[in-house]
C-alpha cells in the first residue's frame, strides 16, 4: 500500500520513500537518538529492533552498524508490541501525541 499508493487523481506515489526523504529533510536524529528522546533504552544490535531474521539481515545490509539506522527505518522495522500494529518508538510517539491533545501540554522532547 505504502509503495503503490493512488492518490484521487489517480497518480501512483511511493509514500515510503517520500517520507523517507522527508525525515531527511527535516533533520529528524537517527534512530537510537529519537528512542533516547522518548524514554526508550538504546538498541545494541540488529536483533534488538526484530526478531525477524529477514529484517535483520536487510537492516545490516543497509547499515553499517544499529547507530547509523534512521529514525523512521528502525521505528517501521520494530517487532510490534502485543496486541499493536506499531512497535515501541511508534507507539511512544503516538501515545505522546494523544497526552498531548487529551492534556494540551506535552513533554519537551530534545533531541
Amino acid at each position: 500500500m505504502m509503495r503503490n499508493y493512488r492518490f484521487p487523481t489517480g497518480d501512483i506515489n511511493d509514500i515510503a520513500s517520500i517520507d523517507h526523504l522527508r525525515v531527511r529533510d527535516r533533520g529528524i536524529p537517527l534512530y537510537n537518538k529519537v528512542r533516547e528522546a522518548y524514554g526508550l533504552s538504546r538498541v545494541e544490535k540488529f536483533s534488538d529492533i526484530s526478531s525477524n531474521t529477514i529484517v535483520q539481515t536487510r537492516l545490516n545490509e543497509l547499515y553499517s552498524n544499529v547507530d547509523s539506522i534512521e529514525a523512521l527505518v528502525g521505528a517501521l522495522a520494530e517487532d510490534h508490541l502485543a496486541g499493536s500494529n506499531f512497535g515501541p518508538l511508534i507507539h511512544t510517539s503516538m501515545r505522546e501525541q494523544v497526552n498531548f491533545k487529551k492534556n494540551k501540554h506535552m513533554r519537551t522532547v530534545y533531541i
